[in-house]
């Protein structure tokens, strides 16, 4: 299958069939038998980045739009006027290539009507590349997500919130610092062509320019790993200490479980569990590269009977599942696959998983919640209600000194966007 075959299908199936780009991806990696992987994840991602400004561009160019089964050369049109307006590749092949691609998705009558649209494109290009840098970043963001955004946060941070999503994203690395030095890893980047740009901690690094994982210092030797800051948060503001019995509830794939591992020095006892099988595996996987091991479980983290002993865990990580509102820059798919009832949907969902840990927790324990969503719906109301149905729940800062929860805005600190909250459940004075 041509790599622009596969663009068009997987586009057809997120815009339309509302599936993750997260799994599309990997399952037609393996079908690719021209370009590469990451043409493929870039030209996916960035055309659904730009979609809005695209199709208007195409609307123009169409006489009819390509529906029902032929809506796949549609978004191979889509995927051919991003590449020619927003990627770095010579021209003219990239129009033949996409041509071709029509007749391999089996509509080799439209092929003309591709030439014709990319063409035109080519030659409009100057003015369609100016259009496009004046383009409403917030035009680009479902008409729900601007409205509860401008709710939530004010009109200035929502339009700051659109125009962050339009960004590639910056790659963050966490360093194992027990093991490996800042500078070290640093003298490294730079035979890699890229370079640090900032640090937080000795752990956390942000890179000058993002490097494909084959090519990232100590990666293979299991010393790095790709991690954003504001994931990277969680583990710090759960602040595990050495020895300790914890456990990460939604743990898949394994970022903030290795790196509880790594700032106890491998000696917590850790539990890592998540519902899905084929996560887990990949959370087993990503470990083994690390050479860290913790009782990995695949369980409905809601049914306790089916994984817990009954011995209480001394703190409780819960990154809940959420919206991903949060890391829309990073998953532009986010803003057709997400609605506002999956918000209700997924706020039902975080308040049984937040009871949950709590049960599991023992009086003195350290419940963290975060998620990766900026919705008050998912975050701060979701706090608000569980210290109303917990009596022994005690609000605690994230750090001395800190706030005892934190809506941190995609950006902030280069990160992307998280809600953190952290909660002690009071001693058992019977104890």
């Amino acid at each position: 299958m041509r790599t622009r075959t596969a663009a068009a299908l997987i586009l057809k199936r997120v815009v339309e069939d509302r599936e993750p780009l997260s799994l599309l991806l990997p399952e037609y990696s393996g079908k690719i038998r021209d370009g590469s992987y990451p043409w493929l994840m870039a030209a996916a991602a960035g055309t659904l980045r730009h979609f809005a400004f695209i199709s208007g561009a195409a609307g123009k160019l169409l006489r009819k739009k390509p529906s029902g089964r032929k809506s796949a050369v549609y978004f191979l049109i889509a995927a051919g006027i991003h590449e020619l307006l927003f990627m770095s590749t010579e021209e003219y092949a990239s129009v033949n290539e996409t041509v071709e691609a029509a007749k391999e998705l089996g509509f080799p009558e439209l092929s003309g009507v591709v030439n014709g649209v990319l063409r035109n494109i080519l030659r409009q290009k100057e003015r369609l590349s100016a259009e496009a840098e004046g383009f409403p970043a917030e035009n680009e963001l479902p008409g729900w997500l601007m409205e509860s955004l401008g709710r939530d946060f004010g009109a200035a941070a929502a339009f700051s919130f659109a125009e962050d999503a339009m960004n590639e994203p910056p790659m963050w690395v966490r360093i194992n610092s027990g093991k490996l030095t800042r500078e070290k890893f640093r003298d490294a980047l730079e035979s890699c062509g890229s370079g640090e740009k900032s640090f937080i901690a000795p752990s956390a690094v942000l890179l000058t320019k993002p490097l494909p994982v084959d090519r990232l210092p100590f990666f293979r030797e299991g010393l790095t790993t790709v991690q954003d800051i504001s994931a990277q948060k969680s583990v710090w503001y759960l602040a595990p200490e050495k020895g300790e019995r914890i456990l990460d509830m939604c743990a898949a794939p394994g970022g903030k479980t290795s790196e509880i591992l790594e700032l106890t020095g491998n000696t917590a006892e850790v539990t890592a569990l998540d519902i899905s099988k084929s996560r887990v595996r990949r959370l087993e996987e990503n470990l083994r590269r690390l050479s860290l091991s913790v009782t990995c479980i695949a369980a409905d983290a809601r049914k306790t009977k089916s994984w817990w002993d009954g011995k209480p865990f001394d703190r409780v990580l819960l990154d809940a599942p959420c919206s991903g509102t949060g890391v829309i820059r990073r998953h532009p798919d986010i803003r057709f696959i997400r609605t506002p009832a999956d918000i209700a949907k997924l706020a039902g969902a975080q308040r049984e998983l937040m009871d949950t840990a709590w049960s599991v927790l023992r009086p003195g324990g350290v419940l963290l919640y975060s998620t990766c969503s900026v919705m008050k719906a998912e975050n701060e109301l979701q706090a608000d209600d569980f210290l109303r149905r917990h009596a022994d729940a005690v609000p605690e800062e994230l750090f001395a000194g800190g706030p005892v929860r934190h809506q941190v805005l995609p950006g902030e600190d280069d990160g992307d966007g998280f809600f953190f909250a952290r909660f002690r459940k009071k001693p058992d004075r019977a104890a």
